[in-house]
């Protein structure tokens, strides 16, 4: 058993190395277990290993431990045990295996195959090692704050069939980073009352798995494992399937942990709901949280994405025609998809050789050069501004698929980017990109939820923010009022006509079909009483007319 003693005042410490060739070793996991009858197996430190090779651990009491040493690709190590003393510092130098590039046979207790299969369960079990040495990796490198890094978390709209990006917002922070992906509950919360609950709202709220979740006893408990492979969009690496144990109908998450077939370095999990709330399509929930490895050694979370369906039972349009009545849709529909989600850029993680820098042109949707657009990599810090010919240059991207977004005054009214384009980019591939504007047809159907524009008929959009701060303002009344066409035929005088909406959880209204060249007041409520002054809106032909409506300071 382990006696009481100063705290802190026990140091073991060493260095590890690599078999045969001696070199240090960055990176691997090291963990003190007690060794006394009362706290074998008990964990009571915990350290990475620096570039050097170098470690050391701190213990709060003294007695028999041992210590293991675990490098990803590479059967774990385990020390015999050793007496540390009261006050004392004991130097453990530990010597791993070289990476064969072979994974190990070895089970790992409390994981279950789906399948029962006892073959599958051995080669599982090493895979599962590998993938819970890449998670603790993660969590000491934050607990001791191994590097710092750029973080920069965005919202964005898409749009739900062609997924394509509809409108981003972001915000950044620099520093040492506090744990930039978290679940917000334990996960023996998420398994008694399920990864999503309805809200209070009469909404949903979702959840995602962090390290914590997925390291935990009850999420083993909770699933089943198999071994998968995708070699057309995976190719390269080699997948954990996890999903509900049979018989379990709490909410849940289904998934993949896809690891380097060669290294066995976790690259990323990606996870989706099973099941989904009523009128909920499942493809369009779920997420990913991608990991990279510092060449000090230290473990971070590179990005990650909750994504989530924006569902609502939308009404037709007015209109000034009398067939035109209004209509309610009874079957909810997807009217666009929330992404959450951001990107950690550390300083170490964007080597020299692994960066490319990004030159193209900005044009408008009549092609011709378009300046002083906003040009970014969607989702990150890396941003510029396109010259008066439309030319611009984004430095030092580094290697991966990334989506470049162009945004212009024109476009901002409608919440909506101008262009976009998906790029590929590694040391082979072509660095030059043309951003071409979307048209008024395109506008219409992102405005539009996917709707074709009609000959005849406009949209318009309604965005309503706070002069102070550009925050959104949800949820609040915004009058419509236009005059009515005289129909005799149809007995239908000319006259007034008013309809009263709510801003949506952006923000926005919008109102689609209606008549082209229909002239339309707008007036937005002030929450403190009265009223911003009225905006006229001209509807187009086949096109959306925007505007953003900020309420005065005080409202």
């Amino acid at each position: 058993m382990f006696a009481g003693g100063p705290a802190g005042a026990q140091v073991v410490r060493g260095r590890v190395t690599e078999r045969v060739t001696d070199a240090p070793l960055a990176g691997v996991v090291l963990e003190l277990l007690g060794a006394g009858p009362l706290n074998t197996g008990t964990r009571l430190g915990s350290a990475l290993s620096a570039r050097d090779g170098s470690y050391a651990i701190r213990l709060s009491s003294s007695g028999p431990v041992t210590i293991t040493a675990k490098r990803i690709g590479v059967k774990r190590f385990v020390s015999a045990t050793f007496q540390v003393g009261e006050g004392e510092t004991v130097v453990q130098n530990l010597m791993i295996d070289a990476l064969s590039y072979a994974l190990p046979e070895v089970t790992v207790l409390g994981t279950a195959t789906c399948s029962g299969d006892a073959k599958e369960g051995a080669r599982i079990g090493a895979l599962w090692d590998d993938v819970r040495t890449a998670l603790f990796a993660t969590q000491i490198s934050l607990r001791d704050e191994l590097f710092k890094a750029w973080v920069t978390r965005y919202v964005r709209e898409l749009e739900p069939r062609s997924r394509k990006v509809l409108s981003e917002t972001r915000s950044q922070a620099t520093g040492v980073v506090a744990r930039p992906f978290q679940s917000a509950v334990s996960a023996e919360s998420l398994s008694a009352r399920g990864y999503w609950q309805p809200a209070s709202d009469g909404g949903f709220i979702y959840y995602g798995p962090d390290a914590d979740v997925l390291l935990s006893e009850t999420f083993v408990r909770d699933h089943c494992f198999r071994e998968v492979r995708n070699r057309r969009e995976r190719r390269g690496m080699v997948g954990i399937r996890f999903e509900p144990v049979s018989g379990r109908s709490t909410a849940d998450i289904v998934g993949t942990m896809w690891l380097d077939e060669r290294s066995s370095e976790l690259r990323f999990v990606e996870f989706g709901y099973r099941p989904v709330p009523a009128g909920t399509d499942s493809t369009t929930s779920g997420g990913e949280v991608h990991f990279a490895r510092l060449p000090s050694g230290a473990w971070i979370i590179r990005k990650w994405f909750i994504r989530l369906p924006v569902v609502a039972r939308p009404t037709a349009p007015v209109s000034s025609r009398p067939s035109s009545a209004p209509w309610v849709l009874v079957r909810p529909v997807t009217l666009q998809l929330r992404e959450e989600g951001g990107d950690v850029s550390a300083e170490a993680l964007v080597l020299q050789n692994s960066t490319v820098s990004v030159r193209g042109m900005v044009r408008d949707s009549s092609d011709r050069p378009l300046a002083g657009a906003q040009v970014r990599v969607a989702g990150t810090r890396y941003t510029t501004v396109s010259s008066p010919t439309g030319s611009f240059t984004l430095d030092s991207i580094p290697f991966g698929s990334w989506t470049i977004l162009a945004e212009s005054e024109g476009y901002d009214a409608l919440g909506l980017v101008a262009a976009e384009s998906v790029i590929e980019l590694n040391e082979r591939s072509d660095s030059r990109v043309t951003l071409r504007a979307i048209n008024n047809r395109l506008m219409y159907q992102r405005v539009c939820a996917g709707d074709a524009a009609r000959y005849g008929y406009g949209a318009i959009r309604v965005t309503v923010r706070t002069a102070v701060g550009d925050s959104i303002v949800q949820r609040l009344p915004v009058a419509l009022s236009w005059m009515a066409k005289r129909n005799r035929s149809m007995g239908i005088e000319a006259g007034p006509q008013t309809r009263e909406l709510l801003t949506d959880s952006n923000g926005r209204l919008s109102m689609c079909g209606l008549d082209s060249g229909l002239e339309i007041y707008v007036v937005v409520a002030r929450p403190g009483g009265g009223s911003e002054p009225a905006q006229l809106l001209k509807v187009p032909d086949r096109g959306v007319v925007g505007v953003v409506v900020r309420l005065a300071p005080g409202s």
